[in-house]
């Protein structure tokens, strides 16, 4: 009988060799020790056994012994480095000697022996550390406090700890938990989803969605901190609808960016209707002066801090605050303005939602106030306590000798990027995701500036009369030797390196290729460029070169309205003929898309790293299609190296703790180092434009992401190359309509009304039922007017294609729309319209003293009514005060206002009590009136100042009879010099340059009042005075000439045949009264 094998021996498991392997070290240690003590005790042995001393005998003196060294100590610093685990890492101590890495991690291995190890892992530093489960902290920390070879146990902070702790649960489960009040379970927010609109949630990229789950999870208290061009706005309103029945939504973003979140909330948000939506521009948009409350309103970080009373008195169910990373920290106790106001409206939200690609611009200090908006207390009580965990604030001196706190440094800044994503921020970066967008390509220009360069900065400078002092605050805090170039101020700096660009600028295909009538079409879509600079003279030097070569372009900078700001970028985007934009990197570096240009040029640099990415992703970002070279200009041996130094130290802290350890960005890549006297850098930038493109993406191709179990759809911007008409009439037949599918929701004609939006232009549809509506209802459908083409085929609204009715209806409505004067679409926008538009115009009601053409009742031959007729009968217990208010620049002025005898202030226009809240104190000057129906009416008839600015903010300046955009020619002039402005008007406006009186005042003083009148149409000498904005018209100044010529000549012949019949009647009455006389005196 065979005997029964072997039982086969058990295998070791992994936690099982750990300690074998730790006992085995420890063994090892003791053995060490035990031979260290050994020959120690032998040497005291042999210096005892010496011979006895003996006074006739010379004896060599004994050696000296010094002191035993301090001991070796170690600091144990613990961090986390995952949402489940910390590491331990060994730091020297100042007065000890340090054992190194080995001799610690060995210490750390023999005093842990009896805690599991997982792994080693890369430190922050360089170094290496220990890694244990963060379940295991506490005995890990009772180990390390009984180690003698530990002199310093550096723990992590309690509350990051005792907040880690509880989400680790979270992500050892893989389910979500809710661990704050405000948080919501994956039921819910399961539950909020699928009461998103559809064509929202059909938009949603998938890992949008997990943007959009992770706020909801937060309770709609989280940071998108996305990377640019990945869509974080839509996520933000797909979480803020989400939230909306809890009250209204306030949208705090940068200035330039009102109009693109109007458009977006539209589009994205079509139940709601254009009069739901609120724009804030100045103190008159107050939202509290409006009868109805708005269910978005949407303001600026400037109007936000001047308005900040009145948006405390409404609580806001949600607040979206866009490129929050303008919300920083300062070293003082007291925050500025604008911060302080955010922060304050910010307290009393419900919901904040906060959107940056670069939450933290230059240094991880930065970010206390965006998180601590979040998560009261997550970083500390305030943001000096952060800055003490997390920044390590050190004491420094600067160039006079003055002592501060500099805060720009970063410590634990792995475990501060573990703790925001596990709390409240999601990151995803467009390597990861976007896999199809093409590569961007740095390539650094160095110009070695001459002695006349330097010299023509400095003549530009003095002829404006400014100072060119030293910027001793942009200068390296390292010691930097060098020439006199390292002294020159920034503003200096950048006007030295325009004469170096733009002879770089001259061989670019834009300029060297444009006239090519071959290449238009692959020039227009491929070459387009971005300018980014920050001085104005900079700009205003670049804008001059491109005038004079007569290159298409649009320029956005601090003094450009926001709708020119916004028409500008459409017209980049969308117009071949413009070829560059001028954008100055403070106003435009965050918040545009300019994905039609493939070329970003940075001719001066930033002051912070994040700029310069915010600034780059511009033209990178969803859409692009061609690989995005990217031209960095810096002066040789100036501070520029220096500065593109710092920016790299920066840009490494501020990564590590917003992109964690193994995305951190360690230094800005840069392809080639070129310098611009050699003439082979031209030959390498015209050959990387010959870099083949991407391809073009159907719109409904699907990419697979790593591996990933879903498909991204990859949604390419298509540019048209052309311009839709708009002024070309649609026509369709009825059969034409009928060709289309059935409608399954038949909408009644008679109840259908369409609203316009004054902020998008886009047409909303909604109904109206008078029987059973008291208010319009949205149909939750709307479109711009370019959107339509003739072909009803063409059409993408499935609701319009099904619904044969509505599409007569909106065929009508554009061609009517079309036909109205632009005041005429003004005094409609915003309302619900019914076909014809005709009895929409009569059912306005006409104003107490107008009639509906403008025309002050009875007409009147005063240009403006004094101030003493125009204020209505005062009422007989008022009495006079002065009331003091301040401008933009700070000035004060005195008012005469009338108040009641109970306190009450009494409208300027028609007497009655102001209710406002700014009533008593008012902030502005339309604070003195009732309404801003009382304040635009008092304004219209007794300043035309504010008659022209109205009227400019109608027709912008563009001449109605020759259709010349004056506006547009004044912004072009005032760069060129003197003898290129009467070029630049004889090739844009020859009508213009036939007067030549007119064009040399226009040369001398490029004005707008020198280039563009307010005319009325009904001359004031015909009863046309003292009217509104009706009876007005915009009229360049030649054709004002013009139209003045004629109106003479109209008024000398009425005034002669005035005078002839007058002349006739007394000669025909002297004539009656003598023959009436003859006959009595017969």
């Amino acid at each position: 009988m065979a005997e029964d094998p072997s039982p086969p021996s058990p295998e070791l498991t992994e936690e099982v060799k750990q300690r074998i392997k730790a006992k085995r070290l420890l063994a090892e240690a003791k053995l060490a020790e035990g031979k260290r003590k050994a020959s120690q005790q032998n040497f005291f042995n042999s210096f005892k056994a010496c011979k006895k001393f003996h006074p006739s005998t010379s004896f060599p003196a004994p050696p000296k012994f010094e002191p035993d060294s301090p001991p070796s100590r170690f600091r144990a610093r613990l961090e986390i480095c995952s949402p489940d685990s910390f590491s331990i890492n060994p730091d020297p101590i100042q007065g000890f000697p340090f054992p190194g890495q080995t001799d610690c991690f060995r210490i750390l291995e023999y005093c842990l022996s009896n805690v599991l190890l997982t792994h080693y892992t890369q430190i922050h530093g360089g170094g290496k550390a220990s890694v244990y489960k963060l379940r295991d902290y506490d005995a890990v920390l009772k180990c390390l406090k009984n180690c003698k070879d530990i002199k310093e146990i550096e723990e992590i902070p309690w509350k990051t700890y005792n907040v880690m702790e509880k989400l680790s649960n979270t992500d050892v489960s893989g389910r979500w938990t809710p661990c704050r009040p405000e948080h919501l379970s994956d039921e819910k927010v399961e539950e909020l989803v699928k009461k998103l609109p559809r064509k929202l949630l059909d938009t949603l990229m998938p890992f949008q969605l997990d943007g959009l789950k992770f706020g909801l999870q937060r309770g709609g208290r989280c940071l998108i901190a996305d990377e640019m061009g990945l869509g974080k706005t839509l996520q933000a309103i797909a979480i803020a609808s989400c939230f909306s029945h809890e009250g209204s939504i306030l949208v705090v973003c940068p200035a330039i960016l009102r109009y693109a979140w109007a458009e977006e909330l539209e589009r994205w948000l079509p139940s709601y209707m254009p009069a739901d939506i609120h724009l804030v521009f100045g103190h008159k948009d107050n939202p509290l002066h409006l009868k109805r409350r708005p269910k978005i309103v949407v303001i600026s970080y400037t109007m936000l801090s001047h308005l900040r009373g009145s948006m405390l008195k409404w609580e806001w169910g949600v607040m979206i605050i866009d490129e929050s990373h303008h919300i920083r920290c300062s070293k003082k106790k007291v925050e500025p303005r604008e911060i302080k106001a955010a922060l304050d409206v910010a307290s009393g939200a419900k919901h904040i939602i906060l959107l940056s690609g670069t939450p933290s611009l230059s240094r991880p200090f930065d970010i206390y106030h965006q998180i601590n908006m979040l998560w009261p207390g997550l970083l500390g009580n305030d943001k000096f306590e952060f800055a003490k965990t997390y920044c390590a604030p050190k004491l420094v001196k600067d160039l006079n000798g003055k002592t501060f706190m500099d805060y720009s440094r970063g410590a634990r800044l792995e475990e501060l990027n573990v703790l925001l994503r596990q709390t409240v921020m999601i990151r995803r970066l467009k390597e990861h995701l976007l896999v199809q967008l093409p590569p961007k390509r740095r390539q650094i220009i160095s110009l070695t500036l001459k002695k006349s360069d330097i010299a023509f900065a400095r003549s530009v400078i003095e002829n404006a009369g400014e100072s060119h002092t030293t910027n001793h605050a942009a200068k390296d805090d390292e010691n930097d030797s060098g020439g006199h170039d390292r002294e020159l101020s920034d503003q200096v700096l950048g006007i030295s390196k325009v004469l170096g660009f733009l002879d770089w600028l001259s061989l670019h295909p834009i300029f060297t290729e444009g006239d090519d009538s071959n290449n238009t079409e692959v020039n227009a879509s491929s070459q387009k460029m971005i300018i980014f600079a920050h001085h104005l003279k900079v700009l205003d030097k670049l804008q001059a070169f491109i005038c004079n070569k007569g290159i298409g372009f649009v320029r956005i900078d601090g003094s450009v309205p926001d709708c020119d700001r916004q028409d500008a970028v459409k017209s980049f985007q969308s117009l071949k003929e413009v070829k560059i934009a001028i954008i100055g990197i403070q106003v435009g570096y965050a918040g545009l898309d300019l994905s039609a240009a493939r070329n970003v040029v940075f001719l001066e640099l930033p002051k912070d790293p994040t700029s310069l990415q915010q600034a780059e992703d511009r033209a990178h970002r969803r859409g692009q299609t061609n690989a995005v070279n990217i031209y960095i200009f810096c002066a040789k041996d100036t501070s520029d190296e220096s500065c593109w130094r710092r920016l790299n130290r920066s840009l490494q802290r501020v990564s590590s703790a917003i992109d964690g350890k193994y995305d951190a960005i360690r230094e800005i890549a840069v392809e080639n180092v070129s310098c611009i006297t050699n003439m082979n850098v031209y030959q390498s930038v015209n050959s990387s434009y010959a870099a083949p493109s991407f391809e073009e993406c159907p719109t409904d191709e699907k990419v697979q992401q790593n591996g990933a179990d879903y498909d991204i759809d990859v949604k390419c911007v298509m540019q048209a190359d052309e311009k839709v008409d708009v002024a070309e009439e649609l026509t369709m037949d009825e059969t034409d309509c009928l060709t289309i599918a059935q409608s399954s929701v038949q909408v009644n004609m008679d109840s259908l009304r369409f609203a316009v939006s004054r902020y998008t232009g886009r047409i909303h549809l909604c109904t109206c039922d008078h029987e059973e509506d008291s208010a319009p209802r949205s149909l939750s459908e709307n479109f711009r007017l370019e959107e339509f083409s003739a072909d009803p085929s063409e059409w993408t609204s499935a609701f319009i294609k099904e619904n044969p009715t509505c599409q007569l209806a909106i065929v009508s409505f554009i061609n009517e729309w079309k036909n109205l004067k632009l005041i005429e679409k003004r005094k409609l926008l915003g309302r619900p319209l019914q076909l014809p538009l005709a009895i929409e115009l009569l059912r306005l009601s006409e104003s107490n003293n107008h009639d509906s053409n403008g025309l002050l009742k009875g007409g009147s031959k005063r240009r403006h009514t004094p101030l003493c007729e125009i204020s209505f009968p005062l009422r007989s217990n008022a009495v006079v005060k002065e009331v003091s208010l301040c401008d933009d620049r700070g000035n004060k002025k005195l008012y005469i206002q009338y108040w009641t005898l109970m306190d009450e202030p009494l409208c300027k226009l028609c007497q009655n009590p102001c209710q406002d809240i700014n009533a008593k104190k008012p902030k502005g000057f339309s604070d003195l009136y009732c309404s801003n129906a009382c304040y635009e009416e008092y304004r219209l008839r007794t300043s035309g100042r504010f008659l022209r600015q109205e009227l400019f903010e109608i027709e912008h300046g563009i001449c109605t009879n020759c259709q010349l955009d004056c506006h547009k020619l004044v912004q072009h002039l005032k760069p060129l010099s003197v003898e290129d402005r009467g070029k630049y008007i004889e090739r844009v406006a020859p009508q213009l340059s036939k007067r030549k009186k007119m064009m040399d005042k226009l040369v001398r003083e490029p004005t707008e009042g020198n280039a563009w009148h307010a005319d009325h149409i009904i001359a004031v000498f015909n009863g046309g005075g003292e009217c509104r904005l009706e009876n007005m018209r915009t009229l360049c100044v030649a054709c004002h000439a013009d139209v003045t010529a004629s109106q003479r000549t109209q008024w000398c012949m009425e005034n002669k045949l005035y005078k002839k019949a007058k002349g006739s009647y007394k000669t025909k009455n002297k004539e009656t009264n003598f023959s009436s006389k003859r006959r009595e005196n017969c």
